[in-house]
């Protein structure tokens, strides 16, 4: 009998996953060939870090944009775009990995893909600080450690997008203009939110600590206290991953892109967590929060 840190469901390729949709779980040449394809996309768009951006767009003679000058920034917000995915993606198998580790069991796909994902980018959070703490915010480390959670996650991954696949052909199947309306909103919005995410901000709180404090951070080469600005003493999770945005980049309004895109992807990802998982986690808060521990006994 398998144990419940390495449940055969998630080892064999044959077995059924413990989902709503009953997927098996892909091949591990599959799984391998995803690591691929996703690795390559990764180192891809981080050597884009190396080409040219200019701050402003030079405008010639007769007042029309160089094209070397759009091309170039257009090829970043490109890299931006994958490295945000990817991000996400490889902290949802990470964090998938390490629930399935801990003993957690989480049956719907959308449930293991959400707060893998939670999982998953808080641990990129973690190790954000513990490096800026040393003082070591080198970009080649904070580009390899992705690929590390590609690896080390990648049958959860796999077992995740599987399921998500057979969802989404499932849905497809059932057509009604509902589903066509619904899914025409939730593509106008993301698109809506990723042009929205390459324009500067100008919010009070982002220009005074959620991105000021991680300028600091990485203009100094370490994360260290700041005296002047209470608001950096706040709780750094996300500013955390938004210094893992610039040390990316290595310039500081290519990082913000990034920074805003990773917000996007939160919000995403916020959005496949069911409802009842949701109003269950809610109403166990509620009543106890000592007991959101044992989530999964209080079910």
């Amino acid at each position: 009998m398998a144990s419940p840190s390495e449940p055969t469901e998630y080892m064999n390729d044959n077995a059924q996953l413990p989902s709503d949709t009953a997927v098996t779980c892909l091949p591990e040449r599959r799984c391998l060939s995803l690591f691929g394809v996703l690795g390559a996309m990764w180192m891809m768009a981080y050597a884009v870090r190396w080409v040219p951006v200019p701050g402003e767009l030079p405008v010639s003679a007769d007042g029309k944009m160089a094209y070397e000058g759009l091309t170039a920034a257009s090829l970043d917000h490109v890299a931006s775009v994958v490295q945000a995915g990817i991000l996400l993606l490889s902290g949802m198998g990470l964090g998938a990995w390490v629930l399935r580790r801990l003993g957690f069991r989480l049956d719907d796909s959308l449930s293991r893909a959400a707060f893998g994902a939670g999982v998953g980018l808080g641990g990129y959070s973690l190790a954000a600080l513990v490096l800026g703490a040393a003082g070591w915010l080198n970009p080649h480390v904070f580009a390899a450690l992705p690929l590390v959670a590609l690896l080390v996650g990648r049958h959860d991954l796999c077992s995740i997008l599987g399921a998500s696949r057979q969802r989404l052909a499932r849905g497809m199947s059932e057509f009604s203009l509902y589903r066509i309306l619904i899914w025409t909103i939730a593509i106008f919005l993301l698109l809506l939110h990723v042009i929205w995410a390459f324009f500067p901000p100008f919010e009070y709180d982002v220009l005074e600590y959620h991105l000021a404090a991680p300028k600091l951070y990485w203009q100094a080469g370490r994360v260290f206290f700041i005296r002047d600005n209470v608001y950096a003493n706040f709780p750094q999770n996300v500013e955390m991953l938004y210094l893992w945005a610039l040390v990316l980049k290595g310039q500081l309004f290519r990082g913000l892109y990034l920074a805003q895109l990773l917000n996007v992807a939160f919000g995403r990802n916020s959005s496949l967590i069911p409802q009842q998982e949701f109003d269950d986690a809610i109403s166990i808060y509620r009543t106890n929060p000592r007991k959101c521990g044992n989530f999964r006994s209080q079910r």
